[in-house]
């Protein structure tokens, strides 16, 4: 595990939804009139994160209407023409927009507030849901690996990790420092498919 990048829940500038409130509302009271883009397949972190969010507040995640566009830049141009009416996408798109005044983020699914031209976008938790949720980098390697490959590559990364120009580049792309070893990955990911077959099930994509 090397990095999050975590997931923002954007509207147009003029959207009458100005606060993670608003949405939750309009999830409550009519989820199937909401429109929502995600970047690039139905079942994704932009759309499992949405589809918590939604299940937090008693919504049928399913009854969203979701537009699957090819890429997050694709997704928020949507949302900037007022086609649809909330993107949620990871953070690396969005601070050009927010300065340029377009977008309004109301919330980010991150266990604290992100620094930059997020940081007065308040989290879920910050506003009554508990939804932590992001978009994890990591490195993974081939079936079969031995011991000794594995704990090269555990040291190489742990060492990488530390380094200035790694975590500049980190903060450069709006990603979150998260290193983990082999061993702690492998349990973040074992207790996170918990989590994603039961979303999944819930939207009818889990064979």
């Amino acid at each position: 595990m090397l990095a999050d990048e975590h997931i923002a829940f954007v509207v147009n500038a003029n959207s009458p939804m100005k606060t993670g409130k608003d949405l939750l509302e309009r999830m409550k009271r009519d989820p199937a009139s909401l429109s929502i883009s995600i970047a690039a397949a139905l079942g994704n972190a932009n759309h499992i994160a949405a589809s918590l969010v939604g299940k937090a507040v008693g919504a049928d995640p399913k009854k969203f209407r979701i537009a699957v566009f090819n890429s997050s830049g694709e997704s928020i141009t949507a949302v900037l023409g007022g086609h649809v009416e909330l993107a949620v996408t990871t953070t690396g798109l969005v601070a050009g927009h927010i300065q340029a005044g377009r977008i309004r983020v109301i919330a980010v699914a991150s266990e604290k507030r992100l620094p930059g031209a997020l940081a007065q976008t308040p989290t879920w938790r910050e506003q009554g849901v508990d939804v932590v949720f992001s978009s994890w980098r990591a490195l993974i390697g081939p079936r079969g690996m031995t011991p000794e490959q594995v704990a090269y590559w555990d040291g190489l990364m742990a060492k990488v990790s530390t380094q200035d120009e790694w975590l500049h580049d980190l903060d450069q792309n709006a990603l979150t420092p998260a290193y983990m070893n082999s061993e702690a990955t492998k349990k973040l990911f074992a207790q996170q498919a918990e989590t994603l077959r039961g979303i999944l099930t819930d939207l009818g994509l889990a064979r």
